[in-house]
């Protein structure tokens, strides 16, 4: 499990340094295997500002740039096709470490250059959200000369890495390693807490829920969405989707992942034009039938519930209509799925250590209200709740003093 400390105290007020809280949690049970910055080399990069741009003396496609760095000015010569005077960019100096090699003071037909304004490909912040290969990374705002880059485009973060034992199935959540520290720490504890706003109409009027399968899916629940825009993702959730390993696709796609973490409940989003009658069927496969996944591949379908969504229903920039999916798969089951497959996905890997099934409800409304929250469509009301194993609490009695002792 990688999770952003910046993410991590959304919820949890921890005042502790990162490494001091990654000790604290490995003498807890929760093992931190690393703790790194979201992209490597970053903190010797500094935005500069750009005074003057004039031709190169010597070179058609060249310019001399007089550039500010919080310190000094100084000469670069950039062939960028982005320059411009007055802003501010991503600059290396002579002696910084770029994946392409050391940035070195040296001269470009008889005109000196004293560093390098860098491209976001160049930095590796394009996955990121920041810059391209077509031009330097120019910043927004007034950010002054000399600030470090990874403060001017909030990646001044690190990313707790943790490798959990199977009992810990639990905190391959957000919200839950923030309960952990609060154990541990005191701190104090800030949980979302969902509000849906919801739109005419009856979910339970427009779909249908039925379970063939009890032993291998105890409870499943949905929403409904209608008018979808489909659009990218704002940058703070792509950055949290990264930082835990995860690539951004769509706005729709990124909340199930970004809920998916946070919660730890797996989601799926479908197309619901593409269901068949409205009715969802959670049931066995039979011999020999077969679907096209979401990777492209056609698999015989052996309970793929719980492991990797189906290509036919897949959500695309036709879609008007998303049903959202919250469910409890039964973890050896799904094990078994993604196993005679090589299907391994981040919901199965939280499907097989077993999933809270109260929390599949809690779930479903926080995708819904981020869903609303970046104006990406608009929530029918209720939730469709096929609960046909309630699960018991369980009860432990036992003595305070005794814990104690």
């Amino acid at each position: 499990m990688r999770v952003s400390y910046r993410w991590l105290q959304d919820y949890i007020k921890c005042e502790l340094p990162v490494e001091e809280l990654a000790e604290k949690l490995t003498m807890a049970g929760l093992e931190v295997e690393g703790v790194f910055p979201p992209i490597e080399g970053l903190d010797r990069i500094i935005a500069g500002r750009i005074m003057e741009i004039k031709p190169h003396p010597h070179a058609e496609h060249l310019m001399l740039c007089r550039v500010d760095t919080g310190s000094d000015t100084i000469q670069l010569v950039s062939g960028a096709p982005n320059l411009k005077a007055g802003a501010c960019a991503a600059l290396a100096l002579p002696g910084v470490m770029l994946p392409g090699g050391r940035v070195e003071a040296r001269e470009f037909r008889g005109e000196s250059s004293e560093g390098m304004l860098c491209s976001g490909a160049e930095l590796g912040t394009d996955q990121w959200g920041y810059g391209d290969d077509k031009g330097i990374l120019l910043l927004d705002g007034e950010i002054p000369a000399g600030t470090k880059l990874v403060q001017a485009i909030e990646l001044d973060d690190r990313v707790i890495e943790i490798e959990l034992t199977p009992n810990r199935g639990d905190c391959q959540a957000v919200i839950n390693i923030a309960r952990e520290v609060k154990a541990l720490t005191g701190a104090e504890l800030h949980l979302p807490e969902p509000v849906v706003v919801e739109e005419d109409g009856l979910t339970e009027d427009y779909v249908k829920v039925s379970i063939e399968a009890p032993d291998l899916c105890r409870r499943y629940a949905c929403r409904l969405v209608r008018n979808i825009k489909l659009e990218p993702s704002p940058l703070w959730m792509q950055q949290r989707l990264l930082s835990a390993g995860m690539r951004s696709i769509n706005n729709i796609v990124d909340v199930t992942n970004y809920v998916m973490l946070e919660f730890g409940q797996p989601l799926h989003a479908f197309d619901f034009d593409k269901i068949q009658g409205s009715h969802i069927i959670v049931r066995r496969g039979h011999s020999g039938e077969k679907m096209e996944s979401l990777d492209g591949n056609v698999r015989e379908l052996v309970a793929l519930a719980g492991v990797m969504g189906g290509l036919a229903s897949e959500v695309t920039e036709k879609t008007q209509t998303i049903l959202l999916e919250s469910a409890w798969f039964e973890p050896l089951s799904v094990r078994r799925a993604a196993t005679r497959l090589g299907l391994h996905s981040e919901a199965s890997r939280r499907f097989e250590k077993g999933i809270n099934a109260d929390g599949i409800i809690p779930a479903l409304d926080r995708a819904a209200q981020l869903i609303q929250q970046l104006g990406a469509g608009q929530i029918t009301a209720g939730i469709v709740d096929v609960n046909v194993r309630p699960e018991t609490a369980r009860t432990i009695r036992l003595r305070t003093a005794r814990v104690n002792k």
